[in-house]
């Protein structure tokens, strides 16, 4: 719980001389149940750094899926799981990280060492549900934004540190983190649990992804290979800096 006794103290920290992962993301994923995010960069480094507190949030039934909107522009091993997951099945991405289960959960260690396999895994499983943003033209996707909700409170870290291994962990970076009491009980368990993080720190921070958006857009569900090709259209544009003049998003699973 993000009460007062939660141990995440709100404030200014200023990395790497204030690790944020133990300080804030660690113990915001302990204690959530509905995670949102925000990034121009991202890769499977935050997880392999975050890993204690994902283990936990992955290891409990009654969370939502992961919910991150991210910058087209991907590293090449994050874009390579990004576009195979348009193919695969949650079978067969369970399949191949099956020997990193202990007691039926993965561990923290398996999850830093295999980030990229779990990665895809979350992905294939929907326990990770990624947006990629496509910016218009002359323009780019770049916030840096982490909400943890709990059911009563919520927990919004925003800064300069991206999705990233160095973002969250070895970078020169600062984070705001701030604690909101809310309007109304998410409902811990069953399907209370899996709505989206609402109230008025949400409203105010993802004004695109809240309950009444200033800038519509539009969500495609790549769900077939001419998706895929899309897909790749698509990223293979924002790496040469040639987005369209339209604003959308592309929702996995």
């Amino acid at each position: 719980m993000f009460g007062e006794k939660c141990g995440i103290t709100p404030g200014l920290y200023k990395m790497p001389d204030e690790p944020v992962g133990p300080k804030i993301l660690i113990p915001g994923f302990e204690s959530a149940v509905a995670v949102r995010g925000a990034f121009g960069w991202f890769s499977a480094g935050w997880i392999q750094r975050l890993a204690p507190g994902l283990a936990v949030y992955l290891a409990r039934e009654s969370v939502a899926p992961i919910d991150f909107t991210v910058s087209p522009q991907f590293f090449a091993a994050e874009r390579a799981v990004v576009e195979s997951s348009i193919t695969s099945n949650a079978e067969a991405a369970t399949q191949r990280i099956a020997h990193l289960f202990a007691d039926g959960r993965i561990q923290a260690t398996a999850l830093g060492a295999h980030a990229l396999d779990c990665m895809a895994w979350m992905i294939a499983t929907s326990q990770l549900k990624l947006r990629i943003a496509v910016p218009t033209r002359e323009s780019n996707y770049h916030p840096k934004i982490w909400l943890f909700d709990d059911g009563y409170h919520q927990v919004l870290a925003r800064g300069s540190g991206n999705a990233t291994g160095r973002g969250v962990g070895a970078g020169v970076e600062q984070l705001d983190a701030t604690r909101d009491h809310r309007a109304h009980h998410l409902g811990i368990g069953g399907h209370g649990a899996r709505h989206r993080p609402s109230g008025p720190v949400l409203r105010q921070t993802f004004p695109a992804l809240g309950e009444e958006p200033l800038t519509q857009l539009v969500e495609r569900d790549p769900a077939d290979l001419m998706a895929a090709a899309e897909l790749r259209h698509v990223l293979d544009l924002a790496s040469q800096r040639r987005c369209g003049t339209t604003q959308c998003v592309w929702r996995f699973r």
